[in-house]
């Protein structure tokens, strides 16, 4: 009996250590698993807030983009306005330079008319000067030739 006894004893102590092993292999399982599961979720949950913060700044960037794309049109627009105002602006001075010009010339015209009016009087005024200083000279002289046969 001694030996079935101890038969009895190992295969008793054999199904306790097999269910003992079993369990705590079990356990070992069971944390190992609630240990990846808590590292997947923990990783979960980071990429998440990573996701969160990209997609955030991505908004960010989104809105600055728009913001800068209204600002880059107002500037185009108003740097068209600007050469417009330009491009008039130089017609306009060239239009006041070219009135400016034709004044000047309208003047000195004039003037010259004026001068050449007054050149004219003053020629036909030597001119009549002259004639009558012929006129008078040959009259004199026909006068002094006239009393000098008349003495």
């Amino acid at each position: 009996m001694d030996a079935n006894h101890f038969q009895s004893k190992l295969d008793e102590l054999l199904n306790t250590f097999r269910g003992d092993t079993l369990q705590h292999f079990l356990n070992s399982k069971q944390k190992l698993s609630v240990q990846q599961s808590s590292t997947i979720e923990a990783e979960r949950r980071r990429c998440n807030a990573m996701l969160s913060l990209k997609q955030s700044e991505l908004e960010t960037l989104r809105e600055n983009l728009a913001k800068q794309t209204k600002m880059s049109e107002e500037y185009r627009v108003r740097s068209e306005i600007m050469a417009l105002w330009a491009g008039s602006g130089k017609t306009i001075g060239r239009i006041r330079t070219l009135q400016m010009r034709c004044f000047l010339a309208l003047k000195k015209y004039r003037e010259f008319k004026k001068h050449s009016e007054t050149v004219l009087k003053h020629k036909l005024l030597r001119f009549k000067q002259d004639q009558a200083r012929k006129v008078f000279q040959a009259w004199h002289k026909t006068h002094r030739v006239w009393k000098q046969q008349k003495d």
